[in-house]
């Protein structure tokens, strides 16, 4: 008997399991789920979002991982790249990105510091107890210490309430009509009602904040060291407890951490607000990005903007290489542009120099007039590289020059093979012109070397794929204009010009070589290669 009981026990619960797992759910707007177990799993399937908000998933017990607000997901989707959680809590950097919690040198030593024991830091100029981080109050100026960012990798313990940005309340100070988490998530009628057992018919009135920042013991901690300013600038003065901008800084960015809008030299700051500086143009900043107004004193040095050199002439020009040094040490030439930074330019790969000239070397100064700093060349002989055209590397089997012309269907979204065209620029190749029989140049994906195998354009393929801009069409031949210029290798240069007698008022595929065994076209029309020449140069 007792066997027989535990029996129907159990196909009791599995049955009840199988029920609710399959049984339907109904979306806020009427729109029906397929199943029970599709709220609440971190996809949005109903079209109002209803199926994943906090009012239905706070209470939901998940088996591996769960969004802050309430939502559950699986352990191969956590850090995998892409948000499942709408609050995106399984992307957060405190679980994917652990080394991003520790600051850089020598911040970390400078509030190691002054941040007590039982403290965290607050911002970047103050600390905290522990304790009032995610405990529903703001007590940092800028709020930081109930964010999400802060608050949302939390884990509440239990018998605690967890509010919808992360924040964690004892059980008896949710759904009391005294609202404790800031985002007032605690006194949410429909949770409060289902947590207290009220009838959803009564009314749930909520009175203001118990707490706030004025009754703490303990304030937060001012980390700014009592140092005079790098640049010697004396405070400023005040006006009723706020600060004034000082009218003496020199290209500095200033706003405050919630107002996008910048405030200029002689501006008032009201008291207890946090700015934030950046530097104008091609400077750096140097010292703490942030300071704060306090009783109408700026508690922190200000910083001095450091004039660098543009670092376009190597981000954008793709025919050379640079390789920079600075005080004997090798830097990156794409972020590292300070004073004293010396850079020496060759060809890049693909490329060769237009004479005898094969490297020249740059020194970034500040001119003492203008105090602008900028690249001096320290010969007057400049570097002048051109693609190094119609050769064929030992290792690469194909000709170098061939790129696969595919052309899309209506929908832009399958691409079939049509013919194969010539590089004959880094920005162009060229093409019978009967294969090229449309217009727009979006109908057209250009695909590096020989490649045949049609593909999607939403789907997997292994081809280095480029967009056409333009197209220019002559009698025979269509020249196509990329949208970005191809990056020049051993497998990927393009063919040579014909020399100057063979330009001619037609175009010719042809190709033909020397003894070099340097290959070019036979002939082109006049008007195709002045077109190629205004948009390379």
């Amino acid at each position: 008997m007792f066997h027989c009981e535990v029996l129907l026990l159990i196909c009791w619960l599995f049955f009840m399991t199988f029920t609710i797992v399959h049984a339907n759910w109904k979306c806020n707007n009427g729109q029906e789920l397929s199943a029970f177990s599709k709220r609440c799993d971190a996809r949005i399937d109903c079209s109002d979002g209803t199926d994943e908000t906090f009012l239905e998933c706070h209470k939901e017990n998940c088996t591996e991982h769960q969004c802050s607000y309430g939502g559950c997901f699986t352990e191969s989707q956590l850090c995998d790249g892409t948000p499942d959680c709408w609050d995106k809590t399984d992307e957060h950097p405190h679980f994917c990105q652990k080394e991003l919690r520790t600051e850089p040198e020598p911040m970390k030593t400078f509030i190691q510091e002054r941040c007590l024991e039982n403290q965290s830091r607050c911002s970047k100029t103050e600390c905290l107890d522990k304790k009032y981080f995610c405990d529903g109050i703001r007590d940092c100026p800028d709020g930081r210490d109930e964010t999400n960012g802060n608050c949302i990798a939390t884990t509440c313990p239990s018998g605690t309430f967890r509010c919808a940005y992360g924040g964690c309340l004892e059980n008896a100070k949710a759904c009391d009509h005294k609202i404790d988490c800031w985002d007032g998530t605690d006194e949410v009628p429909f949770i409060c009602f289902e947590m207290r057992g009220k009838p959803q018919s009564d009314l749930w009135p909520s009175h203001i904040p118990r707490r706030n920042t004025t009754s703490r013991t303990t304030s937060p901690v001012l980390v700014y060291p009592k140092v005079k300013t790098p640049s010697n600038i004396p405070e400023p003065s005040s006006v009723n407890g706020s600060c004034i901008v000082p009218s003496s800084l020199k290209n500095l960015h200033l706003k405050t951490l919630f107002n996008v809008l910048p405030y200029t030299f002689g501006s008032s700051i009201s008291d207890s607000v946090v700015v934030r500086l950046s530097c104008y143009g091609n400077s750096q900043l140097n010292g703490n990005d942030l300071n704060h107004c306090l009783h109408g004193i700026w508690q922190g040095p200000w910083p001095e903007c450091i004039p660098t050199c543009s670092l376009s002439p190597f981000n954008k020009d793709l025919s050379i290489r640079a390789f920079c040094m600075y005080k004997g040490e090798i830097r990156n030439c794409k972020t590292h542009n300070t004073i004293g930074t010396s850079v020496t330019v060759t060809c890049a790969p693909g490329y060769k120099p237009t004479d005898i000239i094969t490297s020249e070397v740059r020194l970034c100064e500040k001119h003492a007039s203008s105090g602008i700093a900028d690249w001096k060349f320290i010969k007057q002989t400049r570097l002048h590289c051109i693609p190094d055209c119609g050769k064929i590397h030992p290792t690469v089997k194909n000709d170098p020059w061939l790129v696969s012309i595919f052309q899309s269907d209506v929908t832009l979204s399958n691409y079939t093979f049509k013919c194969r065209g010539i590089i004959v620029s880094p920005w162009h190749f060229i093409a019978v012109r009967l294969c090229i029989n449309e217009e727009n140049p979006m109908r057209y994906a250009i695909a590096e070397g020989i490649q045949s195998a049609s593909f999607m354009k939403n789907g997997e393929y292994s081809y280095m794929l480029h967009n056409v801009a333009s197209i220019f069409n002559s009698q025979k031949i269509s020249l196509l204009k990329l949208v970005n210029p191809l990056i020049l290798s051993t497998s990927v240069r393009p063919i040579c010009m014909p020399s100057r007698e063979y330009h001619t008022n037609s175009s010719d595929l042809t190709i033909t070589s020397d003894n070099q065994k340097k290959y070019s076209l036979v002939s082109i029309e006049e008007s195709m290669l002045k077109q190629i020449n205004m948009d390379f140069h």
